[in-house]
């Protein structure tokens, strides 16, 4: 990963509004950047980095599917190793809702996050 090209020329994608956090999605060339201010310090924050290929994977494989949850994506795409993590899993899903191609389901309640896939 080369930061200073990836962070160089972002474009922004667009604004993610979780249960405690809103996310900004920039799209950074080959990978998309996902920021959150830091709640607890004025000035910090946070970012993680997704690939585009793993985003556009994801997307082939689970487009129309309602209800995912991060943790289900992990699970799913365990055996290729795209995905690392939870938090990995999330990011994903965060910036294809920042993209339009998924929705949080504010409907249902619980800790969890189920998101919403549209159909390709």
């Amino acid at each position: 990963m080369n930061l200073r090209k990836d962070l160089s020329n972002l474009n922004f994608v667009g604004r993610v509004q979780g249960k405690r956090q809103t996310y900004y999605v920039f799209d950074g060339g080959e990978r998309y950047l996902i920021a959150s201010a830091a709640k607890s310090k004025p000035n910090a924050g946070y970012f993680n980095m997704v690939e585009k290929g793993v985003v556009e994977y994801v997307l082939k494989r689970i487009a129309g599917e309602p209800g995912i949850t991060s943790q289900q994506l992990v699970q799913r795409a365990r055996r290729t190793k795209r995905i690392v993590d939870s938090l990995h899993a999330l990011n994903i899903l965060y910036v294809l809702v920042a993209l339009r191609k998924a929705e949080i389901d504010r409907k249902r309640e619980g800790v969890k996050l189920y998101f919403d896939i549209r159909a390709a």
